[in-house]
């Protein structure tokens, strides 16, 4: 029930500054790119792999219309929450929406690190989660300041 909320206050939050401020800014991202990019400048533990579009779903609560595209890497033995997840929305009431879904999912794996690994706690203390445009992208890694300045150069 909490998520169903969060994710409904997300779009009424959406609703609202988009309503007021005009339309929203106009992105470009290469997911592969990124990825790419990503796993030059950031030491993962776990070499991510790729997710198929059928399993996404397993991991994240996504409004069933409004993505167009998602690309998510995740560890490949689980042993680190490390994951990198890009999202290209239709509009900026499903990027909202989907921001929501990656915060619950960060909390999901806080909730399963805790005693499972709680040495890679600090690497969910405070991921990386941009939304520009109708692209979100979130990377939970050992290294947010760089993660970030990754993400935000290759958004046009």
């Amino acid at each position: 029930m909490k998520k169903l909320l969060a994710i409904l206050a997300a779009i009424a939050l959406t609703g609202c500054l988009f309503g007021c401020s005009g339309t929203p800014e106009t992105v470009t991202l290469d997911p592969d790119a990124l990825v790419s990019e990503l796993q030059s400048k950031i030491t993962f533990v776990e070499e991510p792999f790729q997710l198929s579009e059928n399993k996404i779903g397993n991991y994240y609560e996504l409004p069933e219309e409004g993505i167009l595209s998602a690309d998510v890497y995740v560890a490949g033995v689980g042993a680190t929450p490390e994951e990198i997840a890009i999202f290209q929305c239709a509009d900026a009431a499903t990027a909202n929406a989907v921001k929501a879904a990656c915060e619950t999912r960060i909390a999901e794996q806080k909730e399963a690190f805790v005693d499972y690994v709680p040495a890679e706690m600090p690497k969910l203390e405070d991921p990386v989660i941009v939304v520009k445009g109708n692209w979100v992208v979130m990377v939970i890694s050992g290294d947010d300041a760089t993660a970030e300045q990754v993400i935000l150069s290759n958004m046009k």
